[in-house]
């Protein structure tokens, strides 16, 4: 599977959707968030800048589809 464009220095948080099972985000210390769907390799569907430095933390909501919540070094918590 190919990935681009790839977070700079890799990726600290990764987090698989419970309600589909091809969607999944990730984010690093570049404060975006980027959402890939598996069954898509040429990339990213969607990038949001979410975090003014790292993205420590994040989470899909276990009930409201689509719902991520992430936390960062900014001290902010960001609802997609």
């Amino acid at each position: 599977m190919y990935l681009a464009p790839a977070h700079d220095g890799g990726v600290s948080q990764l987090a698989f959707s419970p309600h589909d099972k091809d969607i999944f985000a990730s984010a690093n210390g570049d404060g975006f968030v980027r959402m890939y769907d598996r069954r898509n390799s040429v990339g990213p569907v969607s990038q949001f800048y979410m975090h003014e430095g790292p993205v420590y933390a994040m989470a899909w909501h276990p009930h409201n589809r689509g719902l991520l919540a992430t936390g960062g070094r900014d001290k902010a918590i960001c609802f997609l």
